[in-house]
C-alpha cells in the first residue's frame, strides 16, 4: 500500500537557488503534520504490531508505544524488527478510522486493544468530557488487558519450549537406545505376576481395545470399531493386516 503524501508536502521539490528561500521552504515543510498508520514486524517469529503515529518526520524512528511490542523489542533486540508505513493521511480522524480497520487482535498480534480509539490527545481535543475518575478506570482496564495478554504469551511460549524439549529428549533416547530402552532386559517373576494381575482386570469394556479389529485393503492397515466393519468391507477392506 503506497504512502499518500498530504497536500503541501511537495513544496520543497522545486529548485531553490537562494539560501534564504531554502530556509523558508524548510520551515514550511517542518510544519507539515503526517498522520500515519505503521506496521512493525518481528523478523524472528512473524508477530506484528499495527499502530498510528502523527509526526513531522516520516523517518523519526518511532517504534510504537504498546507494552507488548516494547517488551518484545527489549527481548529480541530492535535489529530483529522492521517498520513500514502502511498509509499516510491529512487528518487525525482519517488516521483513527484506518487504524480501526487495520488493527488485528489475537494470535500473532502484539496489539491488545482495538484500533481507532483516538488516544487521549484525540479525546481531549474533541472535548469528549472524560473525567479523571473515568480516565483512571480506563487505564486500569488497559493494564489488566495487557497483563492477561502477557500471561497468555508466557503460557504459549512455555508450551512451545516444552514440546521442543520433549522432541529433543525422544530423539536423544532413540539415538542412545535404537532397539528400545528395555532391549536385552527381562522382567522379574514378581513383576510378571503384577503385570498379569493388572492385565486380567482389563477385560471387556475396561480394555482399550475392546470392540475393535484390524482391517486391510492389501495396501494399508487400519484399526476400526467392529461396528464399522461392514461399511469398510464394501470399500474393499477385509479383516486382518499385512506386514
Amino acid at each position: 500500500m503506497g504512502v499518500r503524501i498530504p497536500p503541501g508536502a511537495h513544496k520543497h521539490s522545486r529548485c531553490i537557488n537562494s539560501n534564504d528561500n531554502k530556509t523558508i521552504i524548510q520551515r514550511e515543510v517542518s510544519t507539515i503534520m503526517y498522520y500515519t498508520i505503521y506496521k512493525i514486524t518481528n523478523k524472528i517469529n512473524g508477530n506484528f504490531y499495527i499502530g498510528k503515529h502523527k509526526t513531522k518526520d516520516l523517518n523519526d524512528d518511532y517504534m510504537g508505544s504498546g507494552k507488548l511490542i516494547k517488551a518484545a523489542i527489549k527481548k529480541h533486540g530492535i535489529e530483529n524488527f522492521e517498520k513500514e508505513i502502511l498509509e499516510t493521511f491529512n487528518t487525525e480522524e482519517e488516521m483513527n478510522e484506518a487504524e480501526a480497520r487495520l488493527v488485528v487482535l489475537g494470535e500473532g498480534s502484539y496489539n491488545i486493544c482495538p484500533g481507532g480509539q483516538g488516544g487521549w490527545g484525540y479525546v481531549n481535543s474533541n472535548g469528549l468530557n472524560i473525567t479523571p475518575m473515568t480516565e483512571e478506570r480506563l487505564k486500569k482496564h488497559s493494564k489488566t488487558a495487557s497483563r492477561i495478554r502477557k500471561e497468555q504469551l508466557s503460557i504459549e511460549e512455555n508450551i512451545i519450549k516444552f514440546k521442543e524439549i520433549t522432541v529433543l529428549a525422544l530423539l536423544k533416547i532413540k539415538e542412545l537406545y535404537p532397539n528400545g530402552t528395555f532391549y536385552g532386559k527381562n522382567h522379574s517373576e514378581e513383576t510378571k505376576k503384577k503385570m498379569s494381575v493388572s492385565a486380567s482386570s482389563r477385560i471387556g469394556v475396561k480394555n482399550s481395545q475392546f470392540g475393535t479389529c484390524w482391517i486391510t485393503n492389501g495396501i494399508e492397515n487400519k484399526k476400526i470399531k467392529k461396528d464399522l466393519l461392514e461399511i469398510f468391507v464394501k470399500l474393499g477392506y477385509y479383516k486382518g493386516r499385512i506386514t
